[in-house]
């Protein structure tokens, strides 16, 4: 007789979607002619998928993959519990291969702390077998999930771990990524230049094996790097490489990402309509697919280059509507800077109370994620409130520490940037 596992499938479903659940499940269970309370294991995955495509539709594509990652996740532990106490070698190899499995699916539904725990144990029972291919996706694994909580000095640890193993193996798919793990966290702590060198041997490795969707991300990245370090030019060669590789169909929210990317640039250029044109592409491309995160960064730099126009209360509008999507995804980077742009459209309004507030959470925010760009862009605004505010000693403080910051990471254009707020200002006399 089959076991049926309903309650277990409702249950994550309700923990994601709220009583809704009971819609989405009906309809799709109609769909696949199961019955909905007779659901048994080999249903999960094909429920999963038509959940995804479902749920892309009417919600948003983050909700959507983390329900058919988390289903997913359910089978495959359903799958291992029927290898326990099987402890030969092949079945041995069959429980590390899921865990590993089970450890990327978290991975890709944002569950950094229970992938950690999968690939840890994945790795325990590989040192029982010779098993030296599966350890380079363990450690590669782990260098993932460290580097989505931001614990950069774990994340490169494993990352370095991964790069001689998959060099024996000539597994170039795993150095290229390895590569670039490491060049994230270079970008992300301001070593721009070790950055490029790790984006350059992501490249290298990357070319071998003729990857087209890893070369996109990894020219992104590489104009992600240039942008913050100041050379706008070169950044804006990169982004376009990268839409030049990608299809209308199947590279959709990586093209949002892009026009979003063009967008900033445009920003630090102060050309303020030009910029906001490419955010209405990034707008337009996420919600094509429901993208929660490229909407809502779409959203918030909109609210920039309105701001920086003056009109400060459509400015606050965008704000809202950004926040509305990167909360219900904890969109942390995207919050901070959600704050930091309430902030100066409050402060545009001549609003110091409200400025300050939102001021007050971007410098929080940047600080908790370790973000040395995002802490300086933070303290520049919560400096030039505090000299509205007739504090003008402890604005010329943050603002000359965010120029430190910006000269120690290597963010040149920055560092003109706030020799104009300290020009403006009058804060070379303090």
């Amino acid at each position: 007789m089959p076991q049926y596992v309903t309650i277990n499938v409702e249950n994550i479903l309700r923990g994601e979607l709220g009583q809704d659940y009971r819609r989405h499940l009906g309809e799709v269970c109609n769909q696949l002619k199961i019955p909905v309370d007779r659901i048994t294991v080999s249903d999960v995955l094909p429920i999963a998928r038509a959940l995804l495509r479902k749920l892309t539709d009417e919600m948003d594509y983050e909700t959507a993959t983390r329900v058919e990652k988390k289903l997913h996740i359910y089978k495959l532990t359903q799958d291992l519990r029927t290898l326990e106490g099987k402890n030969d070698p092949e079945n041995i190899r069959r429980r590390a291969d899921l865990l590993v499995s089970l450890g990327n699916l978290c991975l890709s539904a944002g569950m950094a702390k229970e992938a950690i725990t999968y690939f840890k144990n994945a790795n325990v029972l590989i040192n029982r077998i010779n098993y030296e291919a599966k350890l380079g996706e363990i450690y590669r694994g782990l260098g993932h999930a460290y580097k989505m909580i931001h614990d950069w000095e774990n994340a490169k640890r494993y990352f370095d771990k991964a790069i001689p193993i998959c060099h024996k193996l000539k597994d170039y798919s795993g150095m290229s990524d390895a590569y670039a793990g490491i060049g994230y966290i270079n970008w992300k702590t301001g070593n721009f230049s070790e950055a490029l060198r790790s984006y350059q041997k992501s490249l290298e490795n990357t070319n071998k094996i003729g990857n087209k969707s890893l070369l996109v991300t990894i020219y992104i990245e590489y104009g992600n790097v240039y942008n913050e370090m100041g050379d706008l030019d070169k950044a804006e060669e990169f982004y376009k490489i990268a839409l030049d590789a990608m299809s209308d169909e199947k590279d959709i929210w990586q093209i949002a990402r892009v026009y979003n990317n063009l967008g900033d640039l445009e920003l630090q250029r102060k050309n303020w309509e030009k910029a906001i044109e490419y955010f209405q592409k990034c707008i337009e491309y996420g919600s094509k697919i429901n993208h929660a995160r490229m909407i809502g960064w779409g959203y918030f730099n909109t609210a920039e280059a309105l701001a920086k126009l003056g009109r400060a209360n459509e400015a606050i509008k965008y704000c809202n509507k950004a926040l509305q999507y990167l909360e219900k995804i904890n969109d942390k980077e995207g919050m901070c800077s959600v704050y930091r742009n309430y902030s100066l459209a409050h402060r545009v309004r001549g609003d110091y109370e409200n400025a300050m507030k939102y001021a007050k959470k971007s410098l929080s925010l940047a600080k908790e994620l370790k973000r040395p760009f995002l802490v300086a862009e933070a303290m520049i605004e919560y400096g030039i409130i505090k000299g509205k505010e007739g504090e003008r000693e402890e604005m010329a403080n943050y603002i000359k520490e965010a120029k430190k910051i910006f000269e120690d990471i290597g963010a040149e254009r920055k560092v003109k940037e706030v020799d104009e707020v300290i020009a403006e200002y009058g804060i070379t006399d303090l």
